[in-house]
């Protein structure tokens, strides 16, 4: 089984706002113990850097990544935030995830119950975010993908709707920027079709796939191992989501996860390696 050298590029460990499994340094000496090479700390109100930075302090031979999300803890899509973070050693910029508008929308047309770690609505001075202006990506994102790109880290497209993160990759893709993530596009409320796939792909992102998204039933093994063929693995990578209490810890998933894959899917290590290894060490280099 490939896992020796692997990186898990969406991990919700804690501290955070609401409970987690396990906690950054908990985490990290789990994944040491599995033979992975480290993991990006994913947390949706705050940085991670200075719990990453603090953690590779302590654990050594291991490398734990900070990023930062924009929902309104942060200041939304706020560029000076993403400055702060880059300068510190972040690697991922997420775009809103809990507060976007599409997540409300699309909670508010499917009944579905608000994703784990979404928390309470918006408060007082909250708004729901969207990357777009009468249509067209904004002068903010704008500012946020310039600083991106100045700092050479990886964009994620985060709980945005498909067609705002379609134009946001095509934007993206525009002034230059080389490390692009299309967060969980099996997972039903950012499912990518076909099409939206395969254009992703021309833009140069990468498609991520996380064992949350089966192993919580949003979404069937099939349909990942699906949407990984119809991309090829040289466009996959292959992370957790994993973190939430009542699921699996992070370290079990990505095992079990990987053996999902070699068996039922029959993918070679060596198509596992680009996945697991080389893909997510490319955009966190």
């Amino acid at each position: 089984m490939t896992i020796k050298g692997g990186y898990d590029l969406h991990v919700h460990s804690g501290p955070d706002v609401v409970e987690r499994v396990v906690n950054d340094i908990e985490l990290a000496e789990r994944y040491k113990k599995i033979g992975m090479d480290g993991f990006v700390i994913k947390a949706h109100q705050f940085l991670s850097v200075y719990r990453a930075n603090l953690v590779n302090s302590l654990v050594d031979q291991f490398k734990v990544i900070g990023s930062i999300t924009l929902n309104n803890a942060v200041g939304g899509i706020n560029p000076f935030a993403v400055e702060k973070a880059a300068m510190l050693g972040a690697k991922i910029v997420w775009f809103p995830t809990v507060d976007s508008l599409h997540q409300k929308q699309f909670l508010e047309e499917t009944g579905a119950p608000r994703p784990y770690g979404a928390g309470k609505p918006n408060g007082r001075s909250g708004e729901y975010l969207t990357v777009l202006e009468n249509g067209k990506i904004s002068k903010k994102t704008d500012s946020v993908l310039e600083v991106i790109k100045e700092n050479n880290i990886a964009l994620a497209t985060g709980h945005l709707s498909p067609l705002e993160s379609i134009k946001l990759v095509r934007r993206a893709k525009e002034v230059g920027i080389n490390k692009i993530i299309i967060t969980h596009a099996s997972f039903k409320m950012t499912y990518f079709s076909d099409e939206l796939l395969k254009e992703a792909v021309r833009c140069g992102a990468y498609i991520e796939q996380c064992y949350y998204t089966a192993c919580t039933k949003n979404n069937t093994f099939e349909d990942i191992i699906r949407q990984i063929k119809y991309v090829g693995c040289k466009n996959t990578i292959i992370s957790t989501d994993l973190g939430q209490s009542g699921n699996d810890y992070p370290d079990i998933g990505i095992q079990k996860f990987v053996e999902v894959l070699s068996n039922y899917g029959k993918f070679s290590e060596k198509s596992i390696e680009e996945m697991l290894i080389n893909n997510p060490k490319y955009l966190i280099d």
